[in-house]
């Protein structure tokens, strides 16, 4: 008696790759052409000349295999980068408030606090201020004067600031709005027999490296303790 041995069935799998790998050959042409030069970083397809069908054949990495074939009869073989080319640098976003530390030249010491001032000296001495601008130019002066109530000069000063509006993407407020420090080349300020006197000198240099137009508006203000 004779045994033959079992022949082995393919696998669904391998009946499904066969048989698309036949639909393919099949659907474009019957032939096959070998054009794809083997370059394994772009993606290789087969296009149907009638049809105008593209069809890659699969391989592990998904850009098609580069020494499969396409068939030849109406076909031709279709390759492309598989990374495109860089795109054209987007707009600017908008621009950042000036960075006050940026600043270069002489820039005066903070306001005191008006109110506090005046009610730890129970009244006695009050702070008083004025302010030149906001306004362009490259330079401001300005002078405060003391009171009758209050005619003896203590101390005072001067400061240069710039407004920066509050920053917006959209509806969300990512920068509010704030006063800089403006930068100056100089700012001279004293006492006068009645108050403070300053005069302020712009920074075009500082004025570059903080990024602010030199024709943006800036403000001096000049304060002066004055007590009874």
């Amino acid at each position: 008696m004779r045994f033959s041995k079992p022949r082995r069935r393919p696998s669904l799998g391998a009946v499904g790759a066969i048989t698309g790998s036949l639909a393919l050959f099949f659907s474009l042409g019957g032939q096959f052409v070998f054009a794809h030069g083997g370059d394994g970083t772009k993606i290789h397809a087969c296009v149907n000349d009638i049809t105008g069908e593209i069809q890659i054949l699969a391989d592990t990495t998904g850009y098609g295999d580069p020494n499969t074939a396409c068939p030849a009869s109406q076909v031709h073989a279709l390759d492309w980068n598989g990374s495109g080319m860089p795109g054209p640098t987007g707009p600017p976003g908008p621009p950042l408030p000036p960075d006050p530390s940026a600043r270069a030249g002489g820039v005066a010491e903070e306001l005191p606090p008006t109110h506090k001032l005046s009610k730890v000296t129970h009244g006695k001495v009050k702070l008083f201020k004025k302010s030149i601008g906001p306004g362009r130019g490259a330079s401001k002066n300005g002078a405060v004067v003391c009171p009758s109530s209050h005619p003896n000069v203590l101390e005072g000063g001067a400061l240069t600031t710039v407004h920066q509006d509050a920053l917006f993407v959209g509806f969300l407020e990512v920068y509010p709005a704030i006063d800089f420090p403006y930068p100056v080349e100089w700012l001279y300020n004293h006492a006068t027999a009645q108050g403070w006197t300053a005069y302020a000198l712009r920074d075009d240099v500082g004025l570059k490296a903080a990024a602010i137009p030199t024709d943006k508006a800036w403000k001096l203000t000049v304060w002066v303790k004055c007590s009874v």
